[in-house]
């Protein structure tokens, strides 16, 4: 009887440990979810960004090689084109 007794209880803190682990990865694995979709959002916003840099890029090889005059419009261009893209932000925290 006290053999059953000590394996019965043995059971209970088993159950009880793995009960405490899922929760645990249920956390984790919300934590990573919810880094991934800030992470899509901030990526989609920088490959935007970058795509709007590289036209103003096009744009101002476009004007040198037809050897077109310079106009005030240029000087945005020139701005985003010398934009560098190495400020991505990417969230690890749930990781």
């Amino acid at each position: 009887m006290v053999m059953v007794g000590i394996l019965l209880a043995l059971q209970i803190d088993n159950w009880k440990e793995y009960r405490e682990e899922r929760k645990t990865e249920t956390t984790i694995l919300e934590d990573i979810a919810k880094n991934i979709e800030v992470n899509l959002v901030s990526l989609n916003r920088d490959i935007e960004y970058n795509l709007r840099n590289n036209r103003s890029s096009d744009i101002i090889i476009f004007a040198l090689e037809n050897r077109q005059n310079y106009s005030d419009t240029l000087d945005m261009h020139f701005h985003r084109a010398r934009i560098s893209s190495n400020n991505l932000f990417i969230s690890q925290s749930g990781y």
